[in-house]
C-alpha cells in the first residue's frame, strides 16, 4: 500500500494520478478526502462514495458547454460495492471544480446533476483513472456546509474546514482497511 498526497485542486490530482499510475501501476485507486456539503441534503461527518463525478465549472465560448461537461464528467459502476459498507456512507454525485461551490449555485447543481457534496479533485481523479483503466474508489467525508446563505468554512477563515478535516480523517483511518480489502479488484 502506497500513500501520495499531490496538495490541493484538480491539476495537482491529475498529475499525482498519472505520477503514480506511471510509477507503479496500481490496480486500485483509492482516493480519500473532504468535501463541502450542499446544506439541508448531507450532514457534517457524512461519507460520501463518488459514483458520479461531474466537472460543473466549464465555460465553453466556441460552443455547447453541456456537452463539455459531459465530456469531461465520469460515471463509475460500483456494482462490486457489497451492500454492507465498513462505515455508513451514501453512494452520491459529486460537483467538482477548481473553486468553492457558490451558494447561488446550489439548487442548480442539485436539479441538474443530482450533486449533494462538491470538491475540487474528484473530477479529474475519476476521469484520469477511467482514462487509465484502473478500479477507482471515490470516498469524500463532508468537512463543513453551504447553503444559500453561504458557507460556514467562508465566514470564518477555514477554521471549520480545518476542524472538519480532522473529524473525517479520524472516523476514516479506523476502516481503511476495510474500505481497501471490499475495493479490491478480483
Amino acid at each position: 500500500m502506497t500513500f501520495l498526497r499531490g496538495g490541493w485542486g484538480k491539476i495537482a490530482a491529475a498529475a499525482s494520478l498519472s505520477f503514480a499510475a506511471a510509477a507503479w501501476k496500481p490496480k486500485l485507486i483509492i482516493n480519500i478526502g473532504t468535501c463541502g456539503g450542499f446544506r439541508g441534503r448531507v450532514e457534517k461527518g457524512d461519507w460520501i462514495v463518488v459514483r458520479r463525478a461531474v466537472v460543473y465549472d466549464i465555460v465553453e465560448a466556441m460552443g455547447d458547454s453541456d456537452d463539455a461537461v459531459e465530456a469531461m464528467s465520469t460515471s463509475f459502476d460500483l456494482g462490486w460495492l457489497p451492500e454492507s459498507l465498513p462505515q455508513p456512507a451514501r453512494i452520491a454525485t459529486i460537483a467538482s471544480g477548481d473553486r468553492e461551490i457558490q451558494p447561488l449555485e446550489l439548487d442548480r447543481l442539485h436539479e441538474k446533476y443530482g450533486a449533494v457534496v462538491g470538491d475540487w479533485e474528484s473530477g479529474s481523479i475519476a476521469w484520469v483513472s477511467t482514462q487509465l483503466g484502473v478500479r477507482c474508489l471515490i470516498l469524500r467525508g463532508v468537512s463543513d456546509l453551504v447553503g444559500r446563505d453561504g458557507g460556514e468554512a467562508y465566514e470564518d477563515g477555514g477554521e471549520t474546514f480545518l476542524q472538519g478535516v480532522e473529524q473525517v480523517f479520524r472516523s476514516i483511518l479506523p476502516n481503511l482497511e476495510d474500505w481497501i480489502r471490499i475495493a479490491q479488484p478480483t
